[in-house]
């Protein structure tokens, strides 16, 4: 009779292990989608890469803005903090270029990042390197945004590969260099 309670308790203890082990852990995979780009190609989508350079007086505070869609992209330059934009050159897109560049995107991985809302602000971090973000736009609604820095990978929500995708943004922007010469961002 005692080693039928001993097993039914050894039993009962592995059930309440299952059971602590489930709850810590969510009860499966909570882990979060990822958003495929190739989903947006046709759609009503932008990407949105933002350079915004050290942490300085509005005056000599530079922030580069470009925007790819189906249509066309767009560079802004602007100058402190205000949003002031003080260039800005528009050049066309096509719908098989955006769905080429958005795949390039994709195999980047532009689409991961850590989600969790406390850190979605990247005002103030690495003040003296640049803060870049990187988003997805569908119409006026984010679909998703993430950032990184200048200053090492300990900085940012962003997962991808950010040189990468850094470079394919400029490329987008076919006198990029000539228009961000003296600006005081990071060419990187």
């Amino acid at each position: 009779m005692n080693l039928r309670y001993l097993i039914g308790f050894l039993g009962a203890i592995t059930i309440l292990i299952l059971i602590i082990v489930l709850i810590v852990r969510g009860g499966g995979n909570n882990a979060p989608q990822l958003v495929d780009l190739a989903d947006y190609t046709t759609s009503s989508s932008q990407v949105v890469f933002i350079n915004d350079g050290p942490v300085s007086a509005s005056q000599t505070h530079d922030v580069v803005k470009i925007t790819v869609n189906q249509s066309e992209t767009t560079i802004d330059v602007i100058k402190g903090y205000e949003g002031q934009v003080v260039d800005s050159r528009t050049y066309p897109m096509n719908p098989n270029s955006y769905a080429a560049f958005l795949l390039s995107l994709k195999h980047a991985n532009f689409n991961l990042g850590d989600t969790n809302s406390n850190l979605s602000d990247e005002r103030g971090y690495c003040p003296t390197g640049d803060r870049y973000v990187y988003q997805l736009k569908d119409g006026e609604s984010n679909v998703l945004r993430f950032w990184n820095t200048s200053c090492g990978t300990k900085f940012g929500t962003f997962k991808g590969q950010g040189p990468l995708i850094r470079q394919l943004f400029r490329m987008q922007i076919p006198d990029y260099d000539s228009l961000t010469t003296n600006l005081n961002i990071q060419s990187n």
